[in-house]
């Protein structure tokens, strides 16, 4: 709810300004954002702070707190990031434009020609010598 809130607060700024955000990436950015990175910090900050002896916070209330958040983010993510695919073929963002397809391929190709290179480098490695080659060279150019 709270990412709601800031996307919704703020995207007529993410809309107009740098990036040009529009509503279904807004969308996806509230469905599948970051998943208790600092909510599992936190509690793991003040699990820490209960352990030692002080009269306001029990070491209960700390363990509670990382297994009430660790919960959480652990079903997020299960929901969340289980159905984050489903939600991008019914937006329609699952598919990707022809330039951005060319320059997917043109990149591949690149990291291939590459790899070949440095692939034949390796052959005259010492230690890598009586690899098997032909095998080697299947794997990467498949």
């Amino acid at each position: 709810m709270a990412r709601a809130a800031v996307v919704g607060a703020l995207y007529l700024l993410l809309r107009y300004f740098g990036y040009g955000l529009d509503f279904k990436e807004a969308i996806i950015i509230v469905w599948s954002g970051l998943r208790g990175a600092v909510s599992l910090s936190l509690a793991l900050s003040v699990k820490r702070a209960s352990d030692t002896a002080q009269p306001f916070l029990k070491p209960e209330v700390g363990t509670m707190f990382v297994f009430f958040t660790g919960g959480i983010v652990f079903l997020t993510l299960i929901l969340n990031g289980s159905t984050t695919q489903f939600l991008l073929h019914a937006l329609g963002m699952d598919n990707l434009s022809v330039t951005k397809l060319r320059m997917s391929n043109y990149a591949r190709h690149e990291i291939l020609n590459k790899t070949l290179e440095a692939f034949g480098d390796l052959k005259d490695d010492e230690e890598l010598g009586p690899a098997d080659w032909v095998t080697v060279k299947k794997y990467i150019t498949g």
